[in-house]
């Protein structure tokens, strides 16, 4: 399962042909999107929703759940993702960095003391190494 964009994106121009220019506030990357391949969740939608648009737009998921954590041999964190109207076996595991912003990792980490201390310890390491 292969996902071309997530959000969080902020909106940082229109031009004139509805071309949104968006950018990812976590990695500063600015992409370029036409406003028909784009669309804001405003509520939850219901699994039988989210399971429609996922089957017709693979841009698109929602995270259902997060089933357990796990540690790199980079000492990176990883997590288990389940996204709304996928069955278990389409579950994946994904780092920390791509799901940050996530509010159900959010809620998973605060409620996990050792999956976040897992997460504080790598970003510390890891701004250490870059410096």
């Amino acid at each position: 399962m292969e996902f071309r964009m997530r959000g969080p994106y902020r909106v940082e121009s229109i031009d004139e042909h509805d071309t949104f220019s968006l950018l990812n506030p976590v990695t500063n990357v600015v992409v370029r999107r036409h406003a028909s391949r784009l669309f804001r969740i405003a509520h939850p939608l219901t699994r039988e929703q989210a399971r429609h648009h996922f089957m017709s737009d693979s841009t698109f998921a929602v995270v259902e759940a997060i089933h357990d954590w796990r540690l790199r041999a980079t000492g990176e964190p990883e997590f288990h993702v389940a996204f709304v109207g996928t069955d278990s076996d389409e579950h994946e595991w994904y780092a920390a960095a791509d799901l940050k912003t996530n509010d159900v990792f959010v809620k998973y980490i605060a409620g996990n003391s050792a999956a976040a201390d897992a997460c504080k310890r790598f970003e510390t390491s890891s701004q250490s190494r870059s410096e």
